[in-house]
This record gives C-alpha cells, sequence and structure tokens, in this order.
C-alpha cells in the first residue's frame, strides 16, 4: 500500500513539473498541446489609414499605404505589373504593437535617473518567449467613464488582487490581459475615430482609456510578470503615461497594446502569443496578436 501511494504521489510530481514547465519554461510544448484541438482567436486589430490605428498626437505620422504595383493590366507593363504591392510608413507603435523597454528607458550610459540596465533592451533583443504565455484576462470594462475628460480611469493593484481572489494568484510567466472595450469601442473611421486618441490627448474633451497605474505596472513587475497586454491605445493612462512606462519597462517589461475581440476569451485557460516584427534598433513594432483556447 506504502509502495503504490508512493508511486501514485510520484506520478503527480512529475504530472506537476511537466505542466508548470509547459506553461512557464517551455512555451513551445503547451503550444503544441493546444494547437492540436484548440481554437485560434485574432485579437489584431486591422491597420488602415482612415481610421486611428496609429497611437495619435501631434508628432506622430500618421499610417500610410502606397501602391507601388498594380495587377491591372500585366500585357502593357508586364515588368512593372505582374504583382501587387505597397509601401508601408508607418510609426514603430502603429495598430497592435508592442513596446521594447528602450522606448521609455535610457541606456545607463547616459547618466539619466530614469535610466536602468533595460535600457538596452530595444526590438531584436525581446526574445519571442517574453510576449508567450498564460493569459489572464482582467475584466475592467466597469472603469469606463470613470474619469474626468482628458484623464484615464486607473486599473489598480485592488483591482487585480480582487480578480485574483476569484481565480487565482498571478504567476511569473503569466500575461495580464486588461479587458477594457476601449479599442473596439473607439477604433472606427475618421471623424468618429477622433473619439479613440485625438479628443483625449489633443482636445481633453473626452475621458480616456482605463490603464495600470504607476504603482500597479511597478508591482506587476516585481512579481515576475514579464508582459503586460490591452485592448488600450497605450499602458499607460494618459495623466501618468510616462510614470507607467517607466515603471514597468524599467524592470525589464514589454507592453503590448491596441489589442481587439478580448471578449471572447475566458478568465482564464487562453494561452497568449505577439510576434512582432523584428528589426534592429526600434523601440517596439506592429504585430500578429492571437490567443489559443484549448
Amino acid at each position: 500500500m506504502k509502495k503504490a501511494l508512493g508511486c501514485f504521489i510520484t506520478v503527480l510530481i512529475i504530472f506537476a513539473f511537466v505542466a508548470s514547465a509547459g506553461a512557464y519554461g517551455n512555451p513551445g510544448a503547451a503550444i503544441a498541446k493546444m494547437c492540436v484541438a484548440g481554437k485560434v482567436i485574432d485579437l489584431t486589430m486591422t491597420n488602415r489609414d482612415d481610421a486611428p490605428c496609429w497611437w495619435g498626437g501631434s508628432n506622430t505620422p500618421p499610417f500610410y499605404m502606397i501602391p507601388n504595383a498594380i495587377v491591372a493590366d500585366p500585357a502593357k507593363k508586364p515588368w512593372r505589373n505582374v504583382w501587387y504591392s505597397n509601401t508601408w510608413m508607418l510609426d514603430e507603435h502603429t495598430g497592435t504593437h508592442f513596446d521594447a523597454p528602450s522606448h521609455f528607458i535610457p541606456r545607463l550610459s547616459t547618466g539619466m535617473k530614469i535610466a536602468t540596465r533595460f535600457g538596452e533592451y530595444d526590438n531584436e533583443r525581446i526574445h519571442p518567449s517574453q510576449f508567450m504565455g498564460p493569459a489572464k484576462v482582467i475584466d475592467c470594462t466597469d472603469l469606463e467613464g470613470k474619469a474626468p475628460p482628458g484623464k484615464s480611469p486607473l486599473i489598480t493593484i485592488e483591482k487585480v488582487k480582487d480578480w485574483e481572489a476569484k481565480h487565482g494568484k498571478l504567476q511569473p510567466g503569466d500575461i495580464p490581459v486588461f479587458y477594457t472595450g476601449y479599442c473596439p469601442k473607439y477604433y472606427k473611421p475618421f471623424p468618429a475615430g477622433d473619439r479613440m486618441v485625438y479628443e483625449v490627448v489633443e482636445k481633453g474633451t473626452a475621458v480616456g482609456w482605463p490603464g495600470p497605474s504607476p504603482e500597479c505596472a511597478g508591482w506587476l513587475a516585481d512579481r515576475g510578470i514579464r508582459c503586460l497586454a490591452g485592448d488600450i491605445p497605450s499602458m499607460g493612462p494618459w495623466q501618468v503615461i510616462r510614470d507607467t512606462h517607466l515603471a514597468g519597462l524599467g524592470k525589464g517589461m514589454v507592453y503590448v497594446e491596441q489589442l481587439i475581440n478580448l471578449d471572447q476569451l475566458p478568465p482564464t485557460g487562453a494561452y497568449f502569443i505577439f510576434l512582432p516584427v523584428k528589426c534592429k534598433g526600434a523601440s517596439g513594432g506592429p504585430g500578429r496578436a492571437i490567443a489559443i483556447i484549448p
């Protein structure tokens, strides 16, 4: 009986180790298992030049897509028009994209007070595994409109703790995904699209997107969270946008912003993946975000 019980406990320990390794230590194993029968949810915003896919602000150039080869009459100019192709002009933080630490954090060599060793971490230095992990979807839709015009509602430490009380504690390797409903609601063709960012940032006439407070971002980073994601234009609430970026990116976090379809994800159980375009020296970059639901 003791031998059988010992074997049973050993099996449980091995199973727990494998499960943990799959979720946190070996993303490939977890992804392979889920892809066999899982459902893939596209979380990526469609970039378009008639809607606010670029972040906004007077210094951010808009998104342009200019045709450079059109398959219209191949017989007329076969050397030029046998394929269809466009030239894109876009800011690194256009559409569904990520912020690398270097987006806000200076290198130590600058001597600036806000510099950390993560100031060296630009786009190409972020390993893909940092964008992969169990999605922990934190419903923040109740924060809609809960701030004065020109400011954002704050996602606080208490908000995250309330979620943990219902769904379990966040673990290193988890990816908190803040579901606010903001981008899906306001990402519309202009002029209605001005409501998403312009009317908050430039005019100060609309309530901004919910985002984690600087204290919340730093607290999550200290707990081993290395990636935050959300359906918001920026991870930083407008009135403290710089501070929230410093708090998380300064400790090596990355932020994935401007997601959609988060309403299709359960609070736990889905697996988050974001794969950005890799570019030397970039402060972030656009990419494709998905979630797999087993």
